[in-house]
C-alpha cells in the first residue's frame, strides 16, 4: 500500500506524494538542491531553501488533505519558481539590512 506524505521546501506549496519507494524522496531533494546550488551559488540562507520537510499522513488523515496539489513533474518548476522569489527577496532583505555602509558613515559625524 502507498504511503501518503505532504512534502515541501522552505515557503513552497505543499503536495500530495504518494510513495511506494523512499528513494524518490531523496530524488526530489537532490533536484532542488542542484537548482538551488547552480542559480545561487552563494546562498546564505541555503538550509532552509533546501530543507525538504516530509509529512508521514496516516491513511485515517488522508481526507484531510485532498486538496493539497499531487505532487507530479511539473511540480518541481513550480517549487523551483516559489524558491527563487523567495531566494531573492531574502538576499535583497539580506542587503539592505546590512549596516555596513552606514555605520561606518555614522561613525565619523
Amino acid at each position: 500500500m502507498d504511503k501518503i506524505c505532504i512534502i515541501s521546501f522552505g515557503n513552497s506549496t505543499k503536495y500530495r506524494l504518494r510513495l511506494d519507494h523512499c528513494d524518490k524522496v531523496a530524488d526530489i531533494k537532490a533536484t532542488v538542491r542542484d537548482y538551488l546550488d547552480k542559480k545561487f551559488p552563494t546562498l546564505s540562507g541555503r538550509n532552509f531553501y533546501d530543507k525538504m520537510t516530509v509529512i508521514p499522513v496516516d491513511s485515517d488523515e488522508e481526507e484531510k488533505y485532498r486538496d493539497y496539489k499531487d505532487f507530479d513533474e511539473n511540480s518541481v518548476h513550480e517549487i523551483e519558481k516559489v524558491l527563487s522569489r523567495s531566494t531573492e527577496n531574502y538576499e535583497s532583505v539580506r542587503e539592505l539590512n546590512s549596516n555596513e555602509p552606514w555605520g561606518s558613515a555614522t561613525a565619523k559625524m
